[in-house]
């Protein structure tokens, strides 16, 4: 009888031991649903692009398809008054600082800001060489501040326009300011010691200081001219798939 009670007690730990287990396992939690953000369109990047600035009045398209207007940016130092020029052909808008407007036709080095509908703005320096005599056959601009080099930009022989009248000839050349340029371009300031030459086939000239301080002037309204829309329209540029 004792081995019985004991070979009994076994026997009904082992069926306890056996038991099937009604506990539910957990349930792993579905991942989320990816949100899916609204396709960006031209209409937001032009709402974006608009927001950068105010004109002074109703842009009227002429004949051409081009159309002129004054545009006010508020920036970081204040108030920059720009003329905006708008070529419906090309979908390019063009802003330039009024400190160029007041050049009169001889050799000077200035910049303005380019943007295509739909895309981010470009910051551009504009080389203009003027001489009675004779071509200088442009080729490089250089740009030096306080004893060192800060820009150096080649020129391709096909890329720079020239022209020969009454008045003498005429070279030019623009170009995209790179991002280390604009970075180095960004340290000019009213007391920096800048030096500007425009080197070509026939020699070298270097602008005299008058148009040297137009310059410093000029590059740092088309800098924040630049900064302005560019914040406005980041995060704004309509995909390739929207942009038509």
């Amino acid at each position: 009888m004792k081995t019985w009670g004991i070979v009994g007690s076994v026997s009904l730990l082992a069926l306890v031991g056996c038991k099937e287990n009604t506990t539910p396992a957990s349930v792993a939690p579905q991942a989320a649903s990816p949100k899916h953000e609204p396709a960006i369109t031209p209409a937001d990047w032009n709402k974006a692009f608009r927001s950068a600035f105010t004109l002074s009045k109703e842009e009227n398209q002429d004949e051409d398809g081009i159309s002129k207007s004054g545009a006010k940016f508020v920036t970081p130092e204040g108030n920059v008054i720009s003329l905006m020029k708008r070529d419906a052909f090309r979908k390019l808008f063009f802003f330039t600082p009024p400190t160029f407007l007041s050049i009169n036709a001889s050799t000077n080095v200035h910049s303005y800001i380019s943007i295509k509908d739909n895309d981010a703005p470009n910051l551009l320096i504009s080389t203009y060489f003027h001489n009675k005599h004779g071509w200088l056959f442009i080729e490089k601009l250089s740009i030096m501040a306080d004893g060192d080099v800060i820009l150096e930009q080649d020129f391709p022989h096909s890329g720079v326009k020239r022209d020969n009248s009454s008045i003498g000839v005429e070279e030019s050349y623009d170009f995209v300011v790179a991002p280390q340029q604009l970075t180095a371009l960004r340290k000019v300031s009213s007391t920096t010691d800048l030096k500007i030459r425009i080197t070509g086939g026939k020699g070298y000239y270097t602008l005299p200081k008058d148009r040297v301080k137009e310059f410093k002037e000029d590059i740092r309204q088309s800098i924040l001219i630049f900064d302005a829309i560019d914040k406005a329209v980041a995060g704004k540029i309509p995909t390739t798939e929207t942009k038509s």
